[in-house]
């Protein structure tokens, strides 16, 4: 499903609560760092790294509403330099396809192939 993104904003004052997982992303590091920039946190309890993105999309009804993912790696001892399957969090499931979408409009090969959060 490919929502209208109008919006994005990566920074480390995204409002992140109440985010899950929701699913994957097979990438690099430096991928990711190529389009997002730096990671917006990095050193948390159970993170190395981390990118705070708040996405706004189009409803059907034109009218417009946020959507909050993160990418974060997870209980790695060190930050992840080849291919790594990234996690994905969002504070709805659509926030999988938004990653993956924008990833993909930037001319990113990712794989969709990994595992997806309920």
């Amino acid at each position: 499903m490919n929502n209208e993104i109008t919006g994005i904003k990566i920074s480390n004052d995204v409002n992140t609560s109440g985010t899950s997982f929701r699913g994957n992303v097979l990438t690099t590091y430096d991928s990711i760092v190529s389009i997002l920039g730096e990671p917006t946190l990095e050193n948390l309890d159970k993170v190395n790294v981390e990118w705070d993105i708040s996405f706004t999309i189009k409803n059907d009804d034109d009218t417009e509403r946020e959507v909050v993912a993160t990418i974060y790696d997870y209980k790695m001892p060190n930050v992840p330099c080849g291919l790594y399957v990234w996690h994905i969090g969002g504070n709805e499931p659509e926030a999988v396809d938004l990653v993956h979408q924008y990833l993909n409009s930037n001319n990113l090969d990712i794989s969709f192939d990994c595992i997806k959060g309920l």
